[in-house]
Formats: C-alpha cells, structure tokens, sequence
C-alpha cells in the first residue's frame, strides 16, 4: 500500500454506503474522491482497541493532521456532507447517478 502512495497514476474513487477502516486507503491517496449522499465514513478499528495502520499515513494526504487524531482517537464516523467539509472528499453525488454522469460532474 505505501507503494500505492508513490504511484505516478490517477486515482478516482467513488464511496458508496460505508467506507471504514482500511477501506479509507484508496480514498485517502485517490485524486478525486465522489461520495454518494448517504456514505459514511471512519477510522472505527480505535472502537475495537486498534489503531489505524497504513492508511493513517494515507489519510494524511487528505486531512489535515487535527482531522486525523480526531477521527482516530474517537472513531467518529462523518457522513457525506462533513466528510466533503474536512476534505475527504471532493463531490457528493445521488447514489442513483451512472458513472459517466458523475464523469460529467467532474469536467
């Protein structure tokens, strides 16, 4: 995964439902985050009394560090709209979009 993080290509990302965990590496070193409306997302392993491995280096390419040892330590899970706030993610979208209408979002 760090080599994910050197990686010279693109990185899209589209989070539908819950993206939790380790799942927040691919958002984390992606270059466009799309989220649907009712995403979530979380560092929730601090719940089950583990840290955030590989991806709490990742998830500093997308938040700042106060974000980070927040969502860390406390396991908050933020829905679409606040992860957009923090930076997370880029774009919030429907669910109920095709992938060559976000594509067309983006442009």
């Amino acid at each position: 995964s760090m080599d994910l993080m050197k990686c010279q290509r693109n990185f899209f990302s589209f989070c539908k439902g819950k993206t939790l965990g380790g799942g927040l590496l691919f958002p984390c070193i992606s270059n466009i985050v799309v989220a649907g409306l009712e995403s979530k997302f979380g560092f929730v392993e601090i719940r089950r009394g583990f840290l955030p491995g590989v991806v709490s280096v990742a998830a500093q390419c997308r938040l700042s560090r106060r974000i980070c040892r927040r969502l860390m330590l406390t396991g908050d899970v933020l829905g679409a709209s606040e992860a957009l706030e923090v930076g997370l993610v880029d774009l919030v979208v429907s669910e109920k979009l095709k992938p060559e209408d976000i594509l067309s979002c983006l442009r």
